[in-house]
């Protein structure tokens, strides 16, 4: 009985990018058939009435062999084939376990923090710094504000706030969560209908981190619908994120960091 392997195609590419096995002909020579054979595996074939991303049973452990190999590290048999059927994106995230930086190593690596300002959404003026902290800028809780950052390069553009241990996405002025901009100055929600569209923090005090990531390429469609779900970003989401900008080129990619004091409300004293 074949073995169903989702998007067997992409992951075989995968092999050749990060394992020691780069051309598919190697691939089948070491899997024992011809490279059409190993192409209809992935891509089906109607005249044989063979479905797409099915593998022979007498061939998967070879074809596992072949990912132990590429994968860092020590990993057991189970573990291997785990990965090959589960989705592309896990199987990547381990296959560069060794390879690709954190959102954390990106930012300190990376991130430019002399390119962002915060403003008030009336005047548009800037938020002043608070006298007993000199290094961030302070907005109070359920204060409107937006972001105002320069960019040198044109590209897709993706926001993410960071605070207590949380990421979450921003949403732009027109309510999209990406946007391909030109170089020059972002506007953080935005305008839309020629009126100031800000944002508010109304729940977490403490600081808070935003970053603008700036890609040549549009960002991954998995990494979009957690960002429209309004949810928080877990491990894997921003793995995937972190593996989207690294794979840019570096001469055309960005990463900007804005840090804040989101500060509570005082106490009330009225009597």
């Amino acid at each position: 009985m074949p073995v169903h392997i989702p998007q067997l195609r992409r992951k075989l590419a995968l092999l050749g990018e990060y394992g020691p096995r780069w051309q598919l002909a190697d691939i089948a020579a070491r899997l024992g058939v011809a490279i059409g054979t190993v192409e209809s595996w992935a891509d089906g074939n109607l005249k044989r009435g063979v479905d797409p991303d099915q593998v022979p049973d007498k061939r998967m452990e070879a074809l596992i062999r072949l990912f132990e190999e590429a994968l860092p590290g020590s990993r057991g048999r189970d573990e291997v084939e785990a990965l090959i059927k589960g989705s592309v994106s896990a199987l990547e995230r381990a296959l560069m376990a060794e390879r690709s930086p954190s959102i954390d190593d990106l930012i300190l690596t990376e991130g430019k923090t002399d390119t962002g300002q915060i403003r008030r959404q009336r005047t548009l003026g800037l938020v002043e710094h608070d006298g007993d902290n000199d290094q961030l800028p302070s907005v109070r809780l359920g204060e409107r504000f937006l972001i105002e950052w320069t960019i040198s390069r044109q590209g897709f553009l993706l926001v993410l706030q960071h605070a207590q241990q949380i990421w979450g996405a921003v949403q732009f002025a027109d309510g999209s969560v990406s946007v391909h901009h030109e170089q020059g100055s972002v506007l953080v929600p935005g305008i839309k209908d020629k009126r100031i569209i800000a944002m508010r923090e109304s729940v977490t005090a403490g600081p808070h981190k935003f970053v603008l990531f700036v890609s040549p390429e549009p960002f991954p469609a998995e990494i979009l619908r957690h960002a429209r779900a309004r949810t928080q970003f877990d491990w894997q989401t921003l793995g995937d994120l972190a593996i989207h900008h690294d794979r840019q080129h570096a001469h055309l990619r960005e990463l900007h960091v804005l840090e804040l004091q989101v500060k509570a409300h005082p106490p009330d004293r009225s009597p």
